[in-house]
């Protein structure tokens, strides 16, 4: 059984109590039934310490109930609503402009990293049962870092310059609604089966649909192009390390997980050029969260290479290492492990981009040519949301269901169509 929260939240708190999947990189994967087990085991302490955790918020809205026998909460306002947070300093988002920056608490992938570090050197094979118990007290520790910093839930940066975890307005809108998207492509969330690297195929879908936004904003070029393509960059480097990856790593066709890597790193390369162009990669940039960004992506592709994702896929992490030492960026205002990656990544040689010989002093990094050859060979319908179970029509869920029933019978369309349902 499942509940169903409120959708639409931009509200700081769902960014880390996501626990009962857990990225699976470096890891091993851990079983089904270990999966199973932890999922029982927790997601009643999960919703209670959501209940507990996440700033109130002053929104209208009405309950429904699905046909999983859960609750549901739609905002009727939709992901824009004015949702004021009622902590120590109220704030409308409503209000909020797109391209300011404000204060989000440390996610939950920066805990578990520097818990990675500290374990480092110890014997993994007779470890399993100590990295359970020490990832529940990352967890607490997390839990309890979150109620410091809740005061700053979505605070202006520029108020508060000593909190280095910062992300533009539009990014952390962004972030949201991939985390909800992600939801809507899991079968397991709404008690189905479909078949197996659904998800996968789900979140390969998603990060598509941000190449396809990325791409959109290069061709505007306009006032705000810039702020525009760096919330979609820092919105993925911030999601690609919270989001359970392993679907995605593991699926089956592993030449379009590459291919698409590669297409997500590019994406960034392009974007620091542009930036670059317009004299910002420097320590006093506008973009003041351009160590912690770079930091982000660097971490969630260090251990890529130990699945297979390797060569042409990763070609940009070097680069990104390059930029981050040419623009003198400081790695206290990185992710915790930012000074290790970039030792790591000096050691290292990446395979050369395989689109090379196709950079022009327009497009130093072939992304045109990239992309257009991405859709050609990887994704016809690229804008489609093909696995978004909520999409899909009340005779699909039941077929799929292991009930024989839609599980969001009850749940009216227009809250289906708009995206407004979240999983709590």
């Amino acid at each position: 059984m499942h509940e169903i929260a409120e959708a639409g939240g931009h509200e700081i708190g769902i960014l880390d109590l996501e626990v009962c999947r857990e990225r699976l990189p470096p890891r091993t994967a851990p079983s089904r039934e270990t999966l199973e087990r932890k999922t029982s085991a927790c997601v009643a302490d999960l919703a209670a310490s959501r209940s507990e955790a996440s700033p109130s918020l002053e929104v209208t809205a009405k309950r429904q109930k699905t046909g999983a026998d859960s609750s549901a909460t739609t905002k009727e306002g939709g992901a824009d609503a004015a949702d004021t947070h009622k902590n120590a300093q109220k704030r409308d988002t409503s209000k909020i402009p797109p391209y300011e920056y404000v204060c989000i608490h440390r996610p939950f992938f920066d805990f578990k990293a520097q818990t990675r570090l500290k374990q480092q050197g110890n014997d993994e094979e007779d470890e399993d049962e100590e990295d359970e118990d020490e990832e529940d007290k990352v967890f607490v520790q997390n839990k309890k870092a979150w109620e410091a910093e809740k005061p700053l839930s979505l605070q202006p940066a520029v108020d508060r310059k000593d909190h280095k975890w910062i992300i533009m307005w539009e990014g952390w809108k962004t972030f949201c609604e991939l985390q909800t998207k992600a939801k809507y492509c899991d079968p397991d969330r709404f008690g189905m089966h479909i078949y197996n690297d659904y998800r996968g195929w789900g979140l390969q879908e998603l990060m598509e649909h941000q190449m396809v936004a990325f791409d959109k904003v290069l061709k505007k070029k306009d006032e705000s192009s810039f702020d525009q393509m760096w919330a979609i960059i820092s919105a993925l480097g911030l999601w690609l390390n919270e989001e359970d990856l392993g679907d995605f790593i593991n699926n089956e066709y592993g030449q379009k997980t590459c291919a698409l890597t590669a297409l997500m790193g590019c994406a960034l390369l392009t974007a620091l050029s542009a930036i670059k162009d317009a004299k910002e990669p420097k320590a006093n940039s506008k973009f003041v969260d351009l160590p912690l960004v770079l930091s982000c992506w660097l971490e969630f592709s260090h251990d890529l290479p130990d699945y297979g994702i390797e060569g042409d896929a990763v070609f940009w992490r070097s680069e990104v290492a390059s930029y981050f030492e040419k623009a003198s960026l400081d790695a206290n205002k990185s992710a915790t492990t930012a000074a290790k990656r970039l030792r790591d990544l000096a050691e290292e040689n990446d395979e050369e981009d395989a689109y090379k010989s196709k950079r022009t002093k327009k497009d130093p990094w072939a992304w045109a040519a990239r992309f257009r050859e991405y859709k050609r060979d990887h994704a016809v319908d690229i804008a489609k949301s093909k696995y978004d179970i909520t999409k899909t029509s009340k005779q699909e869920r039941a077929s799929y269901a292991y009930n024989g029933k839609d599980p969001l019978a009850d749940v009216p369309a227009h809250v289906l169509k708009q995206g407004l349902l979240d999983f709590a």
